[in-house]
């Protein structure tokens, strides 16, 4: 995961960083509204949506976004 986004804020944060029991990292969102982005291209696509006027939403469980 690169990033993870909250759907009501609009807004970006990086991942929580925690570790399993052999001391591996895991990346896990916030909780509750937070998704987990993890291609370079939807990020930038969701960010230009939200700057440039357009729209981000959820449909079956994946975020898509409108563009500028």
């Amino acid at each position: 995961m690169l990033k993870q986004f909250n759907l009501n804020e609009l807004r970006f944060d990086d991942p929580t960083l925690t570790t399993d029991e052999e001391g591996q990292p895991i990346a896990t969102t916030h909780g509750a509204g937070w998704y987990a982005l993890t291609d370079p291209a939807h990020i930038e696509g969701i960010n230009a949506s939200i700057t440039g006027g357009g729209e981000v939403w959820l449909e079956d469980g994946q975020l898509h976004y409108s563009g500028a």
